[in-house]
C-alpha cells in the first residue's frame, strides 16, 4: 500500500512540474504579446481661434473685442467608428494657469463647446496658449483630448 501511494504521490509531484514549466513557457512567451489600449480620437473644428490682442509691452496686452466662436467636435473610436458625442463628458483645461480670463461653456447634449474672450481683458505674456478639450465616452470611460490654439493677433 505505501509503494502504490508513493507512486501515486510521484506522479502528482510530475504532473505538477510539467505544469509549472508549461506555465513558465506561457510567461515567457508573454515579452511578445502587446496590448492595445484603447482610445478615443478626438477633432475640433476649428483649430485657431485669433484673439485679436493691443500689445502693449512684452508682458501682456488688451484683447481689443470680443471673441465668441463655436467649436464643433467629433471623435472616432480605435476601429475609425464615429462617436456620438452626446455619450461623452467635455472637459477643458488651458496650457497656462494665466488664461483665466477665458471662458468655455458647454451644454449636456450638444456637439460643440463655445468659446469666449471678453473686451478688455488683460492677456498677461505675449505668447500664444492652447484650449485642451478632453471627451471621455460614458459606455466605456475611453477618452481622448484635441488642442485648439489661442492665437494672439495685433490689432
Amino acid at each position: 500500500m505505501f509503494r502504490e501511494h508513493f507512486r501515486n504521490l510521484t506522479q502528482q509531484i510530475t504532473n505538477l512540474t510539467d505544469a509549472v514549466q508549461s506555465l513558465q513557457n506561457q510567461i515567457n512567451n508573454l515579452g511578445n504579446i502587446y496590448v492595445k489600449k484603447s482610445k478615443l480620437w478626438v477633432t475640433a473644428s476649428p483649430t485657431i481661434i485669433n484673439i485679436p490682442v493691443s500689445q502693449s509691452n512684452s508682458s501682456g496686452g488688451t484683447i481689443t473685442s470680443r471673441v465668441e466662436q463655436t467649436i464643433n467636435l467629433a471623435a472616432y473610436d480605435e476601429n475609425e467608428n464615429p462617436v456620438d458625442i452626446m455619450d461623452c463628458n467635455v472637459t477643458w483645461r488651458f496650457e497656462s494657469q494665466g488664461d483665466s480670463i477665458f471662458f468655455v461653456e458647454y451644454e449636456g447634449m450638444k456637439r460643440y463647446v463655445t468659446f469666449y474672450a471678453d473686451e478688455d481683458d488683460y492677456w498677461a505674456g505675449n505668447a500664444d496658449s492652447k484650449l485642451i478639450l478632453t471627451l471621455t465616452n460614458h459606455n466605456n470611460q475611453v477618452s481622448g483630448d484635441v488642442e485648439v490654439i489661442l492665437r494672439r493677433t495685433a490689432s
